[in-house]
């Protein structure tokens, strides 16, 4: 398994040695009472999301040509696993005009932010045999953040890649949509 620091990438196989197809990406924090929402944006060589449809969040957690799908636990409620949320891909349906995903975390709690998570973790797993090949950690150094981009899953010269971004917007989910072409009302 590797272990990234900010900022440090790794190019998604699986432990066999093949390019990995469909994974898992889970993230947790300790306060499960912290309302946040997993989200992520489908984006294409420019960096900008393909549309509105590309856009996945709580209401809309599935991609228009179904290679990515979210789910995620209640604030207060009990996970069935390790994961307070999860995005779903396969990597081997994501059409060639798709070149990144950006997975992110947003506090939904009006005016709060994402030092209540108590920090946080990410884990990139391979599903063809459950193995995690990826994590990376927080130990919950967030202020007044209220969106968090988390990793981005990109293609680099034919192959996918994982890059723990954590990059903090205290403009919420509106100023990280706005960086990446969707307007988020």
């Amino acid at each position: 398994m590797t272990t990234l620091a900010k900022g440090a990438n790794t190019v998604l196989t699986s432990a066999a040695g093949p390019p990995v197809g469909s994974a898992l990406v889970g993230v947790t924090w300790p306060n499960t009472a912290a309302d946040l929402d997993l989200v992520a944006l489908v984006c294409g060589p420019d960096k900008r999301v393909l549309g509105d449809d590309h856009f996945l969040f709580w209401d809309h957690p599935t991609s228009p040509t179904k290679e990515a799908f979210l789910r995620s636990v209640p604030p207060g409620a009990v996970s069935p696993s390790v994961d307070r949320a999860q995005l779903l891909i396969n990597l081997d349906l994501v059409a060639p005009a798709i070149e990144c995903v950006y997975i992110a975390l947003a506090n939904v709690a009006e005016g709060g932010n994402l030092a209540q998570c108590g920090g946080l973790s990410v884990r990139f797993v391979d599903l063809a045999d459950g193995a995690t090949l990826v994590d990376y950690a927080n130990s919950g150094t967030y202020t007044t953040e209220s969106c968090l981009i988390l990793v981005e899953i990109y293609r680099y010269q034919g192959q996918w890649k994982l890059r723990a971004v954590d990059q903090g917007y205290a403009g919420g989910l509106a100023a990280f949509g706005r960086d990446y072409g969707v307007d988020i009302s």
